[in-house]
């Protein structure tokens, strides 16, 4: 799939421009593009996202929710959460909880991301 053709379908947008990448902002989506050859290096969801990820809802869903149709337990890498076994799909989850009783499971997915690999 070429630039222009994501473009299309991303609606509305703007773009930031970064040394090796440019990033399409959209309403929903961001498109990580590689400027020496315009592959598409990252996808990033998030706010009205409805799209679902082993059939479920995936903003707003928990990483216990995901755990239990994956069947694979999840792991934390700076920030971000990944399924053992499943490459090229992360999660972030809402930064509004803290505190003692703090658990990954039950926070609220916020982002998902795609990722070559």
């Amino acid at each position: 799939m070429q630039k222009r053709d994501v473009l299309e379908h991303i609606g509305d947008y703007t773009i930031k421009r970064e040394k090796e990448s440019l990033i399409v902002v959209g309403k929903e989506i961001m498109v990580w593009f590689s400027r020496s050859n315009g592959t598409i290096e990252q996808i990033l969801a998030y706010n009205g996202y409805q799209g679902k990820f082993k059939g479920v809802q995936v903003i707003g869903s928990t990483l216990s929710e995901l755990k239990k149709v994956t069947g694979c337990e999840w792991y934390e890498n700076l920030d971000c959460y990944y399924f053992k076994g499943i490459s090229g799909i992360g999660f972030e989850l809402s930064d509004t909880y803290e505190g003692d009783d703090y658990n990954p499971e039950l926070i609220p997915i916020e982002t998902v991301f795609v990722t070559q690999g």
